[in-house]
């Protein structure tokens, strides 16, 4: 019969040649903790066609190169109900604001075609922020989810074009976050003597304005300046994504809108 007990100081020696090494390399090396533990950034991404298995291999080097991330892990998924709906990305001549951004999906959901075409509409985050101009987007994207279905028809499928269609037919404009266009009244009408100013309950019909508001005689009214300018823009292109697959990328850095947008 084997003795252990007798060469118990052996397998103590053996132990202390095991733990002492690993604590030591916990001191210094610490754990190699997930993004579960450390915190870090989760992005999830939509092409529009399918990415392969390989193809996460170049995602991973971009974020890892192109930024400096780190720990990149990529991960496939697929949308089961992508299949009811259609996904459009539209890109704006010029950065718009989540004001002129739920514009559009009004625009396409009040449309007189919609209960035919487009279905219930969907405004998305908004994508591609433009760096240093927190809350300026160039990339909005949308989800129509078709109507109930009613016997007999072709199914559901809107084009690139009949959204373009609809949104050049509107008058598209933006301005920063939380603007407000302001809406003055005249208070003198054009004639061809003294203008007069409107009765109120404090005026009386026959008062005369100021000299420094009464205009020339035959001379049309300035129109007031409003108190934020709104600026015109139009559809620079529209993509439909083509793919139900989402392809969420983890890492461990903490990615700023900048190398997002990078």
């Amino acid at each position: 019969m084997f003795n252990l007990t007798a060469k118990k100081y052996i397998f103590f020696g053996i132990s202390l040649l095991v733990l002492v090494p690993g604590i030591i390399s916990l001191l210094f090396n610490h754990l190699n903790t997930g993004i579960d533990f450390t915190g870090g950034t989760t992005v999830d991404l939509a092409f529009q066609k399918t990415i392969s298995a390989s193809g996460t291999n170049l995602i991973s080097n971009i974020f890892a190169q192109k930024v400096g991330a780190k720990d990149v892990k990529v991960y496939l998924t697929h949308d089961v109900n992508a299949a009811n709906s259609q996904t459009f990305w539209i890109q704006t001549s010029i950065p718009i604001n989540k004001t002129a951004q739920a514009a559009l999906a009004s625009t396409l959901q009040n449309d007189k075609n919609n209960a035919t075409l487009f279905g219930t509409v969907t405004q998305l985050p908004p994508l591609a922020e433009v760096p240093g101009k927190s809350g300026s987007y160039s990339l909005v994207p949308l989800k129509l989810t078709p109507p109930a279905k009613t016997t007999g028809g072709p199914a559901f499928t809107v084009k690139s074009s009949d959204i373009l269609a609809v949104l050049n037919a509107s008058t598209l404009t933006t301005g920063p976050v939380g603007s407000t266009t302001a809406t003055a009244t005249p208070t003198s009408t054009k004639g061809t003597g003294t203008p007069t100013v409107a009765p109120t309950a404090t005026t009386a019909p026959t008062a005369t304005p100021k000299p420094a508001s009464t205009p020339a005689a035959g001379t049309a009214t300035p129109t007031p300046t409003p108190a934020t300018t709104t600026t015109p823009f139009k559809i620079a292109g529209i993509t439909e994504q083509t793919s139900n697959q989402t392809v969420e990328v983890q890492t461990q850095s903490q990615l700023t809108p900048t190398q997002l947008q990078t």
